[in-house]
């Protein structure tokens, strides 16, 4: 009975990985019997009351890798679209508040979002907010292209699974270069609705047609050239990419990465130090390139190397240059804590956007090259864990660019706080924490140390002992090329009273990378903190900013004062 339990705890964990055969299979059977799902969610529910009893092992506890300071559950900011208003982020989480519920709990209700073989029409893996085609460098996997390559594609509007590869793009370079005799149709475009006898046919009242077959003149060349009279004639076909073949790609990698790097693990989520990654060869008969697929939170699948044949010596070289180091261990998240309690977000839908701790919680690092070593205990941390549903708004491009920025400001973010020194000069401000991002299968965790304390309140900054901590943490960031703005009384934590009082600044999910050291007055922040904005077509969050009056002032010292 104990097996079969912890049999249905990992069938109906989401966070635990499988094969691609029982991703199948579930699916199936899910879907073929509601009443076996409504069972087994009364069985899990029994299990989790039973299991909440005994302290989960895990090894001999370590020390932790972090200091045992405070962890507040702040609600992380959710940006509004391009129409939104611009507080919308200053209330973005308003709400009833939960008291907390188990992990487990949550993930049983959370709703999964259906995916169905690429064969299929509805339902496809690559699809928002799963998974998107993204015409830019990976993040980070070496690719052969040129940036200039990415930039012509997207400056061609070549955008996304179906426009890239369309035949239709390629009219124009392929009569770019043509044999002497050839010559473009004056006034006709490449691709236009002209008949080959309109092109190439008789008059009306001439024949010269084949005595033994009727040629098929209605059909519609794609090339309108014409060649010089008693010249060989010259012309073409292309073929699009079908969409289908991205979304077969994306499938195909998708559920190999699971096998490789989320293998099952009972009664656990797994998250990556880096983002998982794979690689794809999508071919047209003998003439193929390579993509890569990155897991953040979505799937992003980037073309990464030029056409080659295949098994020519272009083959070769392109694949000599991926690399494929393998992944020395992981971080694991209990979703049986005894007394740990999680926060959602959204509460009213069971599609989860957003789960952060309430109290504090554990993680274990796992060595993935050493099946007999005991993971690491890292106790007392606040824990996030972002969806791919996370970071959206009224436009999927935007969304999936939020995710992409994502992984880029915590690397930074994490870069700077290791590099400063642990004291004197330049070291990292009180009010600041050092946060990390982990991925995930389809989400992202953020951890921290758990900071004790309460939220603030307006009449709690009106002194300036606990607004100048804010005000040199700003600063501190900004001058290192990190723009923190999402200044809400959910994001600043206090802890002590009176002149012991201090103040964290918690949730970097949404600080804005510009160029380090070009910010020298509070002016200067501003103004490149709304240009920045403006050029990614996000609103304008200055506000939530100014509306610290005193808070602005002090960071304008300060910022004079590093500069």
């Amino acid at each position: 009975m104990e097996q079969r339990n912890a049999d249905l705890v990992i069938e109906y964990n989401m966070g635990a990985a499988r094969s691609a055969v029982e991703l199948d299979l579930l699916a199936n059977v899910l879907q073929r019997s509601e009443a076996l799902l409504s069972s087994a969610r009364q069985q899990l529910r029994s299990l989790v009351v039973t299991a909440a009893g005994p302290a989960q092992g895990g090894g001999p506890a370590a020390p932790a890798l972090a200091p045992v300071a405070a962890v507040a559950a702040a609600e992380p900011a959710q940006g509004g679209g391009p129409a939104a208003p611009a507080l919308a982020l200053a209330v973005a989480h308003a709400g009833p508040a939960s008291r907390g519920r188990e992990l487990s709990a949550i993930l049983l209700d959370a709703q999964q979002i259906r995916t169905n073989s690429p064969t299929s029409s509805k339902q496809i893996m690559l699809r928002y907010p799963l998974a998107a085609l993204c015409l830019e460098p990976p993040l980070t996997i070496p690719t052969s292209l040129p940036d200039s390559w990415y930039a012509a594609k997207v400056r061609d509007g070549l955008v996304d699974e179906t426009s890239f590869e369309e035949e239709a793009a390629h009219y124009t370079k392929a009569t770019a270069h043509l044999p002497v005799w050839v010559s473009r149709v004056p006034g006709a475009t490449s691709g236009g609705r002209r008949t080959a006898r309109q092109l190439y046919g008789p008059s009306d009242n001439t024949f010269n047609d084949c005595y033994f077959v009727a040629l098929p003149w209605a059909c519609l060349p794609e090339l309108l050239i014409e060649s010089e009279r008693a010249c060989p004639r010259f012309n073409g076909e292309f073929k699009s990419l079908p969409a289908v073949v991205w979304d077969e790609i994306v499938s195909y990698v998708c559920l190999s990465t699971v096998n490789s790097m989320f293998p099952p693990s009972p009664n656990h989520l797994r998250f990556h130090y880096n983002p998982p990654y794979g690689y794809g060869v999508i071919g047209v008969a003998e003439l193929c390139f390579f993509v890569a697929v990155e897991w953040v939170g979505r799937l992003f699948v980037s073309p990464i190397s030029k056409y080659f044949q295949l098994d020519g010596p272009e083959h070769k070289k392109e694949v000599e240059a991926l690399k494929g180091d393998p992944v020395p261990q992981c971080v694991e998240v209990s979703i049986l804590q005894p007394g740990v309690k999680w926060d959602e977000f959204p509460t009213d839908r069971s599609t989860k956007d957003v789960i952060w701790t309430c109290t504090p919680a554990e993680l274990r690092i796992v060595l993935l090259l050493d099946d007999n070593a005991e993971p690491t205990i890292v106790r007392n941390q606040f824990i996030k864990v972002l969806t791919c549903s996370s970071r959206g708004c009224r436009d999927e491009a935007l969304s999936n660019q939020r995710w992409r920025d994502l992984h880029k400001l915590y690397k930074m973010y994490e870069a700077v706080c290791a590099a400063a020194p642990a004291e004197g000069p330049g070291c990292m401000p009180r009010a600041l924490l050092r946060a990390h991002l982990l991925y995930g299968l389809f989400a992202v965790m953020v951890y921290m140390p758990f900071q004790s304390g309460k939220e603030v309140l307006h009449a709690d900054l009106c002194g300036v002992p606990l607004l100048q901590q804010l005000a040199e943490a700003i600063a501190w960031l900004a001058w290192r090329g990190l723009l923190y703005y999402d200044v809400r009384t959910p994001n600043v934590i206090v802890s002590g009273h009176g002149a012991s009082a201090s103040a964290v600044l918690v949730d970097y999910d949404d600080l804005v990378i510009v160029e380090p050291h070009s910010i020298n007055t509070f002016d200067e922040y501003i103004e490149v903190l709304k240009s920045t904005m403006g050029r990614r077509g996000e609103v304008d969050v200055s506000s939530c900013l100014l509306a610290w009056p005193a808070l602005c002032n002090l960071v304008g010292v300060e910022l004079r004062k590093t500069h």
